[in-house]
Order: structure tokens, then C-alpha cells, then sequence
């Protein structure tokens, strides 16, 4: 079950690879990138639960030992200043994955995870390596800047940063989808946001967006994308949960 969530979480970074990423510079302030995504996300009304950063680069095109994967991950966690914390490595032939989770304070959550896979070990023939940092902040509280230290981990191994941000919560009673759909556009006009696309049905409203105030987009077909709205009410508790991502909503919902 391990070895198929890690495969999963790499296919999921390899299909928004296959988006055309335009202008990932995402500048020096990194707390002002991540500002539309909290604007439009507390326009919705929602109570925010949780802040997540999800960073990923392939940083080389061979394959590492298990003692490499280790070194890489010992150097991330290093530059992101944390906790040395014990590696916990899974590897097969053509196959080696390394992760070591450290939790900083009782909010707050860091995985660093690397990579490597090869079709053969010894010619070096289609080998990828990818360092992916994921961090989790619980509650109200967003004072860490983890996106520029993830981006910063990241462009020391001089690779391009791919860097999707989350911010997820709950309206605590179910709303139907003319109230939701009132949520997203609340969320649209704050960010002057243009809407581009997405499904609404009955217990489901997500929609994508662009929006001038973020510098990172996508592009898929014609049009520009960097905000991604979902709401979804939950008939077991009765709430309508609520995600805000930049540039699209990469977990389950």
C-alpha cells in the first residue's frame, strides 16, 4: 500500500509537469504569492483548519544509491533548518524512495522524500530523481514562510520549483449550490479572479480561475489557470468543507 501512494504521488507530479508551468519565478516575497489563495479562501466564510505547501523538482536524470537518497534528504532538512530525524527507505531493484517526517510544534508538520527510479541501474537509461517537501500548519497561524523555504531547498539542487499551496476548512452547516456558488464568486471578486471552468452539482461545486494579483499560472489549451475553488458538503457531519489552491487542487476532495 506504501509503495502504490508513493507511485500515485508521483504520477500526480509527473501529469501537472505535462501543464505548461509559465513564469515559476514566484519573486521574494513568497508570503505575498500566497495572499490571493487566503483572500479568496476566508471570502468564502469558511473556518481555515489547516495550511498546506507542496514542493517537488526532478533534480537529476540518474539513479541514486540508498546512501545518496539519504544524503539528499539529510541536506534538505538541513537547509530548511529542522531536526535530523531517522530516514525511512523502501527500495527494490530500479527503485529507492527515502522520507523522514519531523513535526516542528504541535501545529505544525514537514515530510522530506526522496525519489530515484531507473530502468537500469548500471546503463543509467531513463533514470529521474525527485525531491518532494510537503508541509502541513494546523489551525489559524501562517508565520513560517514555508513556501520560500521550500523554494529555497529546491533551487539549491538547481532545479525548477513546482510549488502548489492549499488552504482548507470547513462552513459548519450544508449549504446547496446556489450558496456555494455564491462562495466561489465572493472568492472570484475579491482576487478579481476570471472563472474559466469546472462542474456544480448537487453536493459539489469546484471551479478553476485566473487571476492577475498571483505571478505563477498554468496553461491548459488556450487558457490561463492559478486558483482552484472547491466546495463539497459532507452528509455524515452536516458541514460544507472548503479548499482554495494555487495552482489546482492536487488531494482528494
Amino acid at each position: 500500500m506504501k509503495k502504490t501512494v508513493f507511485k500515485l504521488l508521483v504520477i500526480t507530479m509527473v501529469v501537472l509537469a505535462s501543464v505548461q508551468m509559465v513564469d515559476i519565478s514566484f519573486g521574494d516575497d513568497d508570503v505575498q504569492e500566497d495572499t490571493p489563495v487566503k483572500a479568496a479562501f476566508l471570502a468564502t466564510g469558511a473556518d481555515l483548519m489547516e495550511i498546506n505547501h507542496n514542493g517537488w523538482a526532478m533534480i537529476n536524470e540518474t539513479f541514486l544509491t540508498e546512501e545518496q537518497v539519504q544524503g539528499v534528504i539529510y541536506n534538505a532538512v538541513q537547509t530548511l533548518g529542522l531536526p535530523h530525524e531517522g530516514i525511512e527507505i523502501e527500495k527494490y531493484p530500479g527503485f529507492c524512495s527515502g522520507r523522514t517526517k519531523v513535526k516542528t510544534d504541535k501545529n505544525t508538520f514537514i515530510e522530506v522524500a526522496c525519489q530515484t527510479m531507473g530502468y537500469d541501474e548500471e546503463e543509467q537509461k531513463f533514470a529521474e530523481t525527485y525531491l518532494m517537501i510537503n508541509t502541513v500548519e494546523m489551525g489559524q497561524k501562517n508565520n513560517n514562510n514555508w513556501r520560500g523555504k521550500i523554494k529555497k531547498v529546491l533551487n539549491e539542487f538547481g532545479s525548477e520549483e513546482n510549488i502548489s499551496t492549499l488552504y482548507s476548512g470547513v462552513i459548519s452547516k450544508s449549504l446547496n449550490m446556489e450558496e456555494m456558488k455564491s462562495c466561489v464568486q465572493k472568492a472570484w471578486q475579491i482576487t478579481q479572479a476570471k472563472e474559466i471552468e469546472g462542474i456544480a452539482e448537487e453536493n459539489l461545486v469546484s471551479m478553476t480561475g485566473y487571476t492577475k494579483q498571483m505571478k505563477n499560472f498554468i496553461e491548459l489549451g488556450d487558457e490561463r489557470m492559478n486558483m482552484n475553488i472547491a466546495l463539497r458538503v459532507n452528509n455524515d457531519d452536516q458541514q460544507t468543507h472548503v479548499m482554495v489552491a494555487s495552482p489546482l487542487i492536487t488531494t482528494e476532495y
